[in-house]
């Protein structure tokens, strides 16, 4: 296989959205009474609004999706260009607004609801595990030997708390902005 189709045929469809854009917010906050809002927070443990994947891809999408085979996170994307694999950890799963913190997996019930099917959606793995090694294309991108272990990896906001306050008992770490 040439890995520069490969990845370019797997590039996205268009620009990426990140949690930053709005647009979602009103559409879902009319989709979503205040009972449902408390079931998604107590199964995804995540107040759900429309900056999560599921909701976004909805909001954005629902025309396109038979043009779609992945949704990933801009990390997982990036896992994907450096190692092929279609990954994620459970703290960015939580940003889809579909993974289930009892389950830890995909809530078949919660993409139905956001007309996500969950093949489109990366496997979970634990985010200190290996992804696959660094493939041709990466290796050519940032100039580093093939192979190299690439980390499944986790959202960065876990990743600065747990960096900040470790797991130590009665400890507070606050993250704001980005």
């Amino acid at each position: 296989i040439d890995e520069r189709r490969a990845l370019v045929r797997d590039a996205p469809l268009g620009r990426a959205i990140d949690w930053t854009d709005s647009r979602a917010d009103a559409w879902a906050a009319r989709r979503v009474d205040g009972k449902q809002r408390a079931e998604f927070y107590r199964r995804t443990g995540m107040p759900i609004d429309g900056r999560y994947l599921a909701p976004m891809f909805e909001y954005h999408w629902r025309q396109r999706r038979s043009d779609v085979r992945r949704i990933l996170s801009a990390k997982d994307f990036l896992c994907f260009a450096l190692t092929g694999r279609v990954v994620t950890d459970p703290s960015t799963a939580a940003g889809y607004g579909v993974y289930g913190i009892t389950d830890r997996r995909w809530d078949p019930e919660l993409c139905a609801y956001w007309g996500l099917d969950p093949a489109l959606l990366p496997e979970i793995a634990v985010a200190d595990m290996p992804a696959g090694g660094l493939n041709p294309a990466g290796s050519r991108l940032l100039g580093l030997p093939e192979g190299i272990p690439i980390m499944v990896g986790a959202a960065d906001s876990v990743c600065g708390a747990l960096a900040m306050a470790g797991l130590a008992e009665d400890t507070v770490s606050i993250v704001m902005g980005s």
